[in-house]
């Protein structure tokens, strides 16, 4: 990771960071208490620093199709700790394909898991759909979308 200067760490506290932009900072980004969120459309949400998230930050991304403009992402040039919930959305009336896979989260390295992950699971956020989410070195992968409404109750039987 290039840093040209010092600087004092960044905090985030309480605060929403929203919309099509990129955060510099030569030091530290720490999210306490905040949420990363795109506001409309899917957007990716650049950066140039370290990022921790903490136990009660969370990561909300909107999926509105399978190509990348279509879903947001979260990339980090830098070291991403993980901490806090992952929140996913669909937006309208997009439904993914189980084979259809999202690269929601992109960094220099990568530790930790999000606290709301059971089983290699996220539950979205109408409560009932899941997504399995898949930790690299440098990413964050959600696929193999699950309905369990069309899976027991639309036309399947039990």
């Amino acid at each position: 990771m290039k840093r040209s200067r010092n600087a004092i760490p960044f905090f985030l506290r309480g605060n929403y960071c929203t919309g099509a932009l990129g955060l510099f900072a030569a030091g530290t980004l720490s999210a306490v208490g905040a949420v990363f969120a795109q506001q409309g459309q899917a957007e990716t949400l650049t950066i140039e620093s370290d990022v921790t998230l903490s136990q009660s930050a969370f990561l909300e991304i909107k999926l509105n199709g399978s190509a990348p403009a279509q879903f947001d992402q979260l990339v980090v040039q830098g070291p991403l700790s993980l901490g806090g919930e992952l929140r996913v959305q669909l937006l309208a009336d997009f439904v993914p394909n189980p084979s259809d896979t999202f690269e929601i989260v992109e960094a220099e390295s990568l530790s930790g898991t999000f606290s709301n992950d059971v089983n290699g699971r996220i539950v979205l956020a109408d409560g009932g759909r899941s997504m399995q989410i898949s930790y690299s070195a440098t990413g964050v992968t959600l696929s193999d979308f699950l309905d369990p409404n069309f899976l027991f109750g639309n036309g399947f039987e039990d």
